[in-house]
């Protein structure tokens, strides 16, 4: 299991993590850490291309490895997620029914689309399933897992995972404050933002015929589901 969390909400939030793990006596080793190496990205620079870095670290030492937010707590015991991602060779979550196209800013379009006339990767990315992001597995020994996992490392070294959080341009844009929430004309007014690791992960996930689902992982709506496996939200 990895995580990284870098400020102190974040590391209470890791610690939490960690602790509930080890009530369930879950066995996963965890590769947890509490800064950025200097030689990964920063945050600024590429927002959350971190965890494509430390899976990437991970998938050089384990056959399978889950990706965890600070924000996550398991509800129950996750073998049979793990004998998922090892059957499957992946573990994705859907965002509800939201398309790509809404969460990804115009500067994305080159490296997600190179080559393509804009328009026409708006057109195809319409059609692409937005994904959460919080918590998915892969398996290192399975080919769907592994390619998703290389192209995904590969997208974090350019523009794929840049861009703000809120489209100006946008009538119904997000005001949100603090420097992580950046707000900035992005595309079209349709355009709700960029949602940046999750941008790239739903047009990899598409071109590779990944499918997503949306039956283990909850919100803090609904997280009282028995059958549900994690649940998101520092508020729960």
């Amino acid at each position: 299991m990895v995580n990284v969390a870098t400020t102190a909400s974040y590391q209470r939030g890791q610690a939490r993590l960690w602790e509930a793990l080890d009530k369930r006596r879950d066995g996963a080793v965890r590769d947890f850490r509490t800064s950025i190496p200097s030689w990964w990205p920063s945050h600024e620079e590429r927002p959350y291309a971190f965890k494509a870095f430390a899976m990437h670290s991970a998938a050089g030492r384990y056959d399978s490895v889950l990706w965890c937010d600070a924000s996550i707590l398991p509800l129950q015991p996750l073998e049979p997620l793990w004998e998922r991602i090892e059957r499957d060779g992946y573990w994705l979550q859907l965002n509800d029914a939201q398309p790509n196209y809404e969460w990804t800013a115009d500067s994305a379009y080159e490296d997600l689309w190179p080559y393509t006339p804009i328009e026409e990767a708006r057109e195809e990315n319409r059609r692409i399933p937005h994904l959460e992001f919080c918590a998915f597995g892969l398996s290192l020994q399975h080919a769907a897992g592994a390619k998703f996992l290389e192209e995904l490392f590969r997208l974090a070294h350019g523009n794929a995972f840049c861009g703000p959080w809120s489209n100006l341009a946008c009538p119904t844009h997000r005001v949100m404050d603090g420097v992580k929430y950046t707000m900035a004309v992005c595309g079209p007014a349709d355009v709700r933002g960029h949602r940046h690791d999750q941008t790239a992960a739903s047009v990899i996930a598409y071109r590779l015929g990944i499918r997503a689902s949306s039956d283990l992982l909850a919100t803090c709506r609904d997280a009282a589901d028995g059958k549900l496996l994690l649940k998101d939200g520092s508020c729960c």
